[in-house]
């Protein structure tokens, strides 16, 4: 079986998106995803969960071994596990609200102790215009007190759990799967906010969940980061490429996969142990989740990420990092169970 991927309309994620207040106050608010239209030409970055229209084993110029060529993508044995997915049983989690001037570019980050077990099956970003992007994490060393305050670029915490950017729709984990987050510990939310306008914008962003009863979660998961930060990127309008290494250090199985680029990525690949799981064209103003078939991993396994950049000619050659304007190579994975992982798994 095959599933290719092909980018969704316009129209569909012009369709309205209801992000409501926390879960202690369920009063409904209306977010509209149109302002991911007006903010798609500005932003780029991290991170989660978006869909495709999927045709089974259509289009896309595959190979015979069911792995697409330069002009289309595949997930190999994919679910399309969001085909259904809608928005109206999300709670806001945690929010950090922030005023920015014009032209400016900062993070903004969030803190917020949780006082019960939560099981979450379900993710999305709340992003008006100015979020660049969103990364929610666990902050385990962290016993301040609920709060928001300016942070940095390297302001993330040790255990991620979910990340947003252009086009991250959102995204339901597979029926019995979970991300735990446990009563005592901190949450963290970082925003990059990056206002590109000659006007102040003002706004609130953040993350809203669907959460379940522990009865009904079977499997707790983990999200983790594989590729690379090693790499140049020349301003010659020539394809460069690059690829870095994850190897698995525990047993799990892999169920959702998430390329991550900035605005001159192209195309990546993600493989285990040699086996193609995903290749597909690149486009930042669609960064979406890709479900796969579950895969098991076993200790000592690889998770290959390759990227290619085109850097256009006349462009300053462009290294790692988190601005607009530099570059990542990053293959996010879901899996479980969870196992405390780093957020980074690189060689």
């Amino acid at each position: 079986m095959c599933v290719y991927v092909t980018s969704h309309s316009r129209a569909d994620d012009s369709r309205a998106r209801r992000a409501t207040t926390p879960w202690h106050e369920r009063e409904n608010s209306l977010y509209l995803g149109l302002m991911r239209f007006i903010q798609a030409p500005y932003h780029s970055l991290l991170l989660c969960s978006f869909l495709a229209t999927a045709s089974a084993c259509g289009g896309g110029g595959a190979d015979d071994d069911g792995i697409a060529g330069s002009d289309g993508g595949t997930v190999a044995d994919a679910g399309v596990a969001n085909a259904d997915a809608g928005t109206e049983d999300y709670t806001s989690l945690i929010t950090g609200t922030w005023t920015k001037g014009p032209g400016s570019d900062s993070y903004w980050c969030t803190y917020l102790n949780i006082e019960e077990d939560m099981y979450i099956t379900g993710l999305q970003a709340i992003a008006p215009l100015g979020t660049h992007h969103t990364v929610l994490s666990v902050a385990e060393n962290d016993t301040g007190p609920n709060r928001e305050e300016a942070c940095g670029v390297n302001t993330i915490a040790e255990q991620l759990v979910y990340a947003s950017g252009v086009g991250t729709d959102p995204y339901d984990l597979p029926e019995g799967v979970a991300m735990k987050l446990s009563a005592g510990q901190t949450l963290q939310l970082q925003l990059h906010l990056f206002n590109v306008s000659d006007q102040t914008l003002e706004g609130t962003s953040g993350i809203s969940v669907k959460l379940k009863p522990a009865s009904e979660v079977e499997n707790i998961a983990e999200f983790v980061f594989a590729g690379t930060f090693q790499f140049a990127i020349p301003g010659d309008g020539t394809d460069h490429t690059a690829s870095g290494r994850c190897t698995i250090a525990d047993a799990g199985t892999i169920f959702t996969l998430w390329p991550h680029m900035h605005q001159v990525g192209k195309h990546m690949t993600i493989s285990h142990n040699g086996e193609m799981k995903l290749d597909t064209p690149y486009d930042f103003n669609e960064q979406r989740m890709y479900p796969v078939a579950p895969f098991a991993v076993a200790p000592g396994d690889s998770i290959d990420v390759g990227c290619t950049w085109n850097n256009p000619q006349g462009n300053a050659t462009k290294f790692f990092g988190d601005a607009s304007n530099d570059e990542m190579c990053f293959g996010g994975f879901y899996r479980y169970p969870a196992t405390g992982s780093a957020a980074f798994c690189t060689q």
